[in-house]
């Protein structure tokens, strides 16, 4: 039987590290908060995922050092036949990565903040699941969150109420 690996040891971001990591995540990163259906639990379980995606891996690597995560083969290629290559962290590892990158972040920052909120509501409620109102609180997440992302008109009251609330 083999033995587990140990986790690797992550290199501590340096003050420059998060402002060279927060430009680069404005121009190529992303966040996402996914829903999927666990068997067995009521309702839906919600994840939040940060990551950045480009031709070289170099970056990636250089990001999954600092913030773990891993960094994989996308299967599509682009045009000039190069593959692409993805970053991913999840949770709590994101929650760090954005708050780390977040006073120094142009163009994501709405998104970021509204993560780190999202983040901070997520909690295991064991068998019983979540309440309706928290199952709504979560959805009304993801729904900004991906309104953020699309710019596209969602159907929603005025969310920000839902989720300060």
């Amino acid at each position: 039987m083999s033995q587990p690996r140990p986790a690797k040891r992550l290199a501590q971001p340096t003050s420059r590290d998060k402002v060279y990591a927060a430009g680069f995540f404005d121009g190529e990163g992303f966040i996402t908060i996914a829903a999927k259906t666990v068997t067995g639990a009521r309702g839906l379980y919600y994840t939040m995922r940060v990551g950045a995606a480009q031709n070289n891996p170099r970056p990636l690597e250089w990001l999954q050092a600092r913030w773990g995560g891993s960094v994989r083969a996308a299967r599509r290629k682009t045009a000039a036949a190069n593959t692409t290559y993805v970053w991913m962290c999840f949770t709590r590892q994101a929650a760090a990565f954005l708050s780390n990158v977040l006073p120094h972040l142009q163009v994501k920052r709405r998104r970021a903040l509204l993560a780190l909120r999202f983040q901070k509501s997520v909690f295991n409620p064991g068998q019983g699941g979540h309440t309706q109102k928290h199952r709504e609180l979560l959805a009304a997440f993801k729904a900004e969150l991906n309104y953020l992302n699309t710019h596209k008109p969602a159907k929603k009251a005025d969310l920000s109420e839902t989720i300060t609330g």
